[in-house]
Protein backbone atom coordinates (compact mmCIF):
# COMPACT_ATOMS: atom_id res chain seq x y z
CA UNK A 1 0.00 0.00 0.00
CA UNK A 2 1.42 3.34 -0.54
CA UNK A 3 1.95 5.75 1.83
CA UNK A 4 -0.15 9.07 0.77
CA UNK A 5 2.79 11.12 2.58
CA UNK A 6 5.46 9.53 0.40
CA UNK A 7 3.24 10.71 -2.34
CA UNK A 8 2.23 14.29 -1.12
CA UNK A 9 6.00 15.28 -0.54
CA UNK A 10 6.99 14.58 -4.10
CA UNK A 11 3.84 16.37 -5.40
CA UNK A 12 4.92 19.01 -3.57
CA UNK A 13 8.70 19.51 -4.40
CA UNK A 14 7.09 19.42 -8.39
CA UNK A 15 4.69 22.52 -7.57
CA UNK A 16 7.31 24.21 -5.85
CA UNK A 17 9.49 23.45 -9.08
CA UNK A 18 6.79 24.80 -11.45
CA UNK A 19 6.21 28.06 -9.14
CA UNK A 20 9.99 28.86 -9.81
CA UNK A 21 9.58 28.37 -13.47
CA UNK A 22 6.71 30.43 -13.59
CA UNK A 23 8.42 33.27 -11.30
CA UNK A 24 11.68 32.93 -13.81
CA UNK A 25 9.13 33.41 -16.69
CA UNK A 26 7.61 36.88 -15.07
CA UNK A 27 11.46 38.15 -13.59
CA UNK A 28 12.25 37.33 -17.84
CA UNK A 29 9.53 39.23 -19.25
CA UNK A 30 10.68 42.16 -17.08
CA UNK A 31 8.56 42.11 -13.72
CA UNK A 32 12.05 41.84 -12.17
CA UNK A 33 10.58 42.21 -8.11
CA UNK A 34 9.46 38.56 -9.09
CA UNK A 35 12.78 37.55 -7.92
CA UNK A 36 11.49 38.40 -4.50
CA UNK A 37 8.80 35.43 -5.03
CA UNK A 38 12.03 33.21 -6.17
CA UNK A 39 13.51 33.81 -2.68
CA UNK A 40 10.54 32.77 -0.93
CA UNK A 41 10.39 29.24 -2.73
CA UNK A 42 13.79 29.03 -2.58
CA UNK A 43 13.38 28.80 0.99
CA UNK A 44 10.45 26.55 1.14
CA UNK A 45 12.18 23.89 -0.83
CA UNK A 46 15.69 24.41 1.02
CA UNK A 47 15.71 26.24 4.42
CA UNK A 48 14.72 24.46 8.09
CA UNK A 49 14.78 25.75 10.68
CA UNK A 50 12.98 24.51 14.50
CA UNK A 51 9.84 25.31 13.62
CA UNK A 52 9.69 25.28 9.35
CA UNK A 53 10.57 21.69 7.57
CA UNK A 54 11.95 22.17 4.09
CA UNK A 55 10.78 20.07 0.93
CA UNK A 56 14.30 18.63 0.67
CA UNK A 57 14.34 17.31 4.12
CA UNK A 58 10.88 16.65 4.32
CA UNK A 59 12.22 13.56 1.80
CA UNK A 60 15.10 13.23 3.32
CA UNK A 61 17.03 13.79 0.83
CA UNK A 62 19.46 16.68 1.74
CA UNK A 63 22.44 14.38 0.34
CA UNK A 64 22.20 15.56 -2.97
CA UNK A 65 24.13 17.61 -4.83
CA UNK A 66 22.90 21.01 -6.91
CA UNK A 67 24.43 22.56 -9.47
CA UNK A 68 26.33 25.41 -8.92
CA UNK A 69 27.17 28.22 -11.36
CA UNK A 70 29.54 30.17 -9.10
CA UNK A 71 32.92 30.54 -8.86
CA UNK A 72 34.88 29.39 -5.94
CA UNK A 73 35.42 31.87 -3.65
CA UNK A 74 39.16 32.47 -2.60
CA UNK A 75 40.00 36.03 0.19
CA UNK A 76 42.94 38.00 -1.01
CA UNK A 77 46.30 37.50 0.60
CA UNK A 78 46.92 40.94 2.53
CA UNK A 79 49.74 42.92 1.43
CA UNK A 80 51.93 44.26 4.27
CA UNK A 81 51.37 48.23 4.75
CA UNK A 82 48.14 48.25 2.64
CA UNK A 83 44.73 48.02 2.74
CA UNK A 84 43.07 45.21 0.43
CA UNK A 85 39.48 45.84 -0.76
CA UNK A 86 37.66 42.53 -1.32
CA UNK A 87 35.31 42.38 -4.12
CA UNK A 88 33.78 38.97 -5.26
CA UNK A 89 30.63 38.73 -7.55
CA UNK A 90 31.01 34.86 -8.08
CA UNK A 91 27.54 34.59 -9.48
CA UNK A 92 26.18 37.77 -10.76
CA UNK A 93 28.83 39.29 -13.08
CA UNK A 94 29.15 42.64 -14.17
CA UNK A 95 28.24 43.13 -17.58
CA UNK A 96 27.64 45.68 -20.21
CA UNK A 97 24.40 45.84 -22.10
CA UNK A 98 21.97 48.35 -24.07
CA UNK A 99 20.68 49.33 -20.92
CA UNK A 100 24.51 49.69 -19.84
CA UNK A 101 26.50 48.74 -16.80
CA UNK A 102 24.91 45.74 -14.32
CA UNK A 103 24.61 42.78 -12.48
CA UNK A 104 23.25 40.09 -14.84
CA UNK A 105 21.86 36.40 -14.42
CA UNK A 106 24.62 34.30 -17.02
CA UNK A 107 22.34 31.62 -16.70
CA UNK A 108 23.43 28.54 -19.01
CA UNK A 109 26.15 31.26 -20.18
CA UNK A 110 27.70 30.93 -16.54
CA UNK A 111 31.33 29.90 -17.36
CA UNK A 112 31.64 27.79 -14.07
CA UNK A 113 29.28 24.68 -14.08
CA UNK A 114 30.18 22.14 -10.40
CA UNK A 115 27.65 19.42 -8.98
CA UNK A 116 28.08 20.29 -5.37
CA UNK A 117 26.65 18.30 -2.05
CA UNK A 118 23.48 20.14 -0.90
CA UNK A 119 25.25 21.73 2.53
CA UNK A 120 28.16 23.13 0.24
CA UNK A 121 25.92 24.47 -2.65
CA UNK A 122 23.50 26.19 0.04
CA UNK A 123 26.56 27.49 2.32
CA UNK A 124 28.70 28.29 -0.49
CA UNK A 125 30.17 31.87 -1.15
CA UNK A 126 28.69 33.70 -3.64
CA UNK A 127 29.20 37.42 -2.95
CA UNK A 128 31.43 39.86 -1.11
CA UNK A 129 31.68 43.53 -0.60
CA UNK A 130 32.73 45.68 2.04
CA UNK A 131 29.68 46.44 2.80
CA UNK A 132 27.79 42.94 2.57
CA UNK A 133 29.92 40.95 3.97
CA UNK A 134 30.03 37.28 3.24
CA UNK A 135 26.91 36.39 1.26
CA UNK A 136 25.89 32.53 0.96
CA UNK A 137 22.96 31.14 -1.20
CA UNK A 138 21.23 30.57 2.89
CA UNK A 139 21.74 34.57 3.74
CA UNK A 140 20.60 35.75 0.97
CA UNK A 141 17.49 33.70 0.10
CA UNK A 142 16.66 33.93 3.39
CA UNK A 143 16.76 37.50 3.97
CA UNK A 144 15.16 38.18 1.08
CA UNK A 145 12.29 36.17 2.05
CA UNK A 146 11.94 36.98 5.23
CA UNK A 147 12.39 40.85 4.60
CA UNK A 148 10.82 41.39 0.89
CA UNK A 149 8.73 38.53 -0.17
CA UNK A 150 7.23 36.78 2.65
CA UNK A 151 7.11 39.37 5.11
CA UNK A 152 7.65 42.98 4.80
CA UNK A 153 9.95 44.63 6.72
CA UNK A 154 11.11 48.19 6.26
CA UNK A 155 14.47 47.53 8.16
CA UNK A 156 16.78 45.94 5.82
CA UNK A 157 20.09 44.79 7.24
CA UNK A 158 22.91 46.83 6.03
CA UNK A 159 24.40 43.89 4.56
CA UNK A 160 21.03 43.03 2.65
CA UNK A 161 20.65 47.18 1.50
CA UNK A 162 24.26 47.01 0.27
CA UNK A 163 22.68 44.40 -2.33
CA UNK A 164 20.11 46.30 -3.19
CA UNK A 165 22.22 49.21 -3.45
CA UNK A 166 25.59 48.34 -4.15
CA UNK A 167 27.67 51.81 -3.03
CA UNK A 168 31.23 50.31 -3.84
CA UNK A 169 30.40 49.36 -7.21
CA UNK A 170 29.01 52.17 -9.60
CA UNK A 171 28.81 53.31 -13.49
CA UNK A 172 28.46 56.05 -15.46
CA UNK A 173 26.57 56.06 -18.97
CA UNK A 174 28.43 59.01 -20.75
CA UNK A 175 31.95 60.38 -20.74
CA UNK A 176 30.51 63.54 -19.64
CA UNK A 177 32.82 64.69 -16.24
CA UNK A 178 30.05 66.44 -14.95
CA UNK A 179 27.92 63.06 -14.75
CA UNK A 180 28.15 61.55 -10.93
CA UNK A 181 28.75 57.69 -11.09
CA UNK A 182 25.87 55.94 -9.48
CA UNK A 183 25.81 52.89 -7.35
CA UNK A 184 24.88 49.64 -9.65
CA UNK A 185 21.58 48.02 -7.94
CA UNK A 186 19.93 45.01 -7.77
CA UNK A 187 22.94 42.62 -7.56
CA UNK A 188 20.42 40.47 -4.83
CA UNK A 189 17.96 40.30 -8.19
CA UNK A 190 20.40 38.45 -10.39
CA UNK A 191 21.43 35.90 -8.18
CA UNK A 192 18.03 34.91 -6.84
CA UNK A 193 17.66 34.53 -10.93
CA UNK A 194 20.66 32.70 -10.99
CA UNK A 195 20.14 30.62 -8.09
CA UNK A 196 16.72 29.52 -9.87
CA UNK A 197 18.32 28.01 -12.64
CA UNK A 198 20.66 26.51 -10.98
CA UNK A 199 18.43 24.73 -9.19
CA UNK A 200 15.78 24.12 -12.00
CA UNK A 201 19.07 22.66 -14.09
CA UNK A 202 20.17 20.11 -10.91
CA UNK A 203 19.12 16.42 -12.30
CA UNK A 204 19.14 14.43 -8.84
CA UNK A 205 16.46 17.18 -7.59
CA UNK A 206 14.72 17.18 -11.10
CA UNK A 207 14.51 13.40 -10.39
CA UNK A 208 12.98 13.55 -6.80
CA UNK A 209 10.21 15.46 -8.36
CA UNK A 210 9.98 13.41 -11.65
CA UNK A 211 10.29 16.69 -13.42
CA UNK A 212 12.49 18.05 -16.24
CA UNK A 213 11.69 21.49 -16.16
CA UNK A 214 14.40 23.82 -16.91
CA UNK A 215 14.22 27.57 -16.83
Amino acid sequence: MVNEREVSIPRQLARQLQFLVHSCEAYDNGFRDEALRLAVVLRVLFHSTKQQTSVLKHLTREDIALLSTCRIYSAPVQQPNSATVDFFFGIVPISIGPAGVAFSSPLGAAEHRLALPFSEWWSQIIFKTPQTGLVTRSILVTTAADKEGAHVDPQLTPEYAAMVVSPHVSSKTSRDPSEAAKPLTDAHHAALRQISYEVLNSPELLALAGSESTC
